[in-house]
């Protein structure tokens, strides 16, 4: 591991539990990411942002004159018509309490803030799943669902989940 060294240790096996990195190619979200079936079981609480209602560079429409650009707020429910050509939506509740229904083209996911957060987990091993946050990178975190298995998620790979 540490070649000329003399001075450094030999890497111990059992002290590092297993992981493994996903984030090493190009991830991106669907339009309509939140009616993905593997995400069902815990779509409710994830924390997401609205983003493009100004129809300015994302190449969606302007929506609502842009007045909810930048906010976030907590997944409620998703209405899936089953179209593309009725709305899907999806109900988020504000900070101020507020419930707003947004289309679900312009919601993207909130990255993880600090260790011990919970997030779902959009990719890797745990892609669907509720995680834990157990170390933070610049940009990726060590993610786990039962402190045996770790996955290295980049930021673009998780969403981050409230219970509350």
């Amino acid at each position: 591991m540490f070649t000329g060294r003399t001075d450094m240790p030999a890497e111990t096996p059992a002290a590092y539990p297993p992981h493994e990195r996903t984030g090493k190619t190009a991830f991106k979200l669907d339009k309509n990411w939140l009616i993905d079936p593997a995400y069902a079981a815990h779509k409710i609480g994830m924390m997401v942002k609205i983003r493009g209602t100004r129809g300015d560079s994302t190449g969606f429409p302007e929506w609502d004159d842009g007045n909810s650009e930048g906010r976030e707020g907590k997944l409620q429910g998703v209405f899936d018509s089953g179209s593309d050509y009725m709305t899907r939506t999806a109900t988020l509740l504000m900070d101020d309490r507020e419930s707003l229904t947004v289309p679900i083209i312009y919601l993207v996911p909130v990255p993880p803030t600090q260790v011990r957060n919970k997030v779902m987990a959009l990719d890797g091993r745990y892609k669907g799943q509720i995680v834990t946050v157990r170390d933070m990178m610049l940009d990726s975190c060590l993610v786990t669902h039962d402190d045996s298995m770790f996955d290295d998620l980049t930021h673009d790979r998780m969403c981050l989940y409230s219970d509350r």
